[in-house]
Parts: structure tokens; C-alpha cells; sequence
């Protein structure tokens, strides 16, 4: 159920939860087990653990869509 009709599958940026289609957390574009589990995020917003962050965390930078660590001793970095 989706929008109060009956869909086959549920539409982007929701999930099938029991007999009806949830949006996922706000920033996911997709989601997947949960509506907290995100598999992609909006524009602007990078994956960090299954959750869309406005901004990577130390250690960590933005790679396309992605937040990825850095290599070992750099505390920060760019690619």
C-alpha cells in the first residue's frame, strides 16, 4: 500500500515493511531491511554506515557519493 493504492512494489526512497511501502530516513535515497538502513543518499549527503551524513567525520573524506577513510598515520586527507 502506497498512497492509499494498492502497489506491487514500493516506489524509490521507500521500503516494504508488513503490506505497506515506508519512506526511508530523511537524506536516503534508498533503503534496504529498514527505513533506517540506507543504501544511497540525496544529493549533497554522503553514506557513512548505512546512514547520509551532511559532512564526512575526521579521518574520513568524500569520495563521490561515500565517505572513506583515510590511510593510516594521516589524520586528514582528500583522496
Amino acid at each position: 500500500m502506497y498512497n492509499n493504492e494498492c502497489v506491487f512494489d514500493c516506489p524509490k526512497g521507500t521500503i516494504k515493511t508488513d503490506f505497506t511501502c515506508e519512506k526511508c530516513k530523511p537524506f536516503c535515497d534508498e533503503c534496504i531491511d529498514s527505513t533506517v538502513k540506507c543504501t544511497s543518499c540525496k544529493n549533497g549527503y554522503f553514506l557513512l554506515n548505512n546512514q547520509c551524513v551532511a559532512s564526512c567525520p575526521d579521518k574520513m573524506f568524500p569520495s563521490g557519493s561515500e565517505c572513506i577513510q583515510c590511510k593510516e598515520p594521516c589524520s586528514s586527507c582528500s583522496s
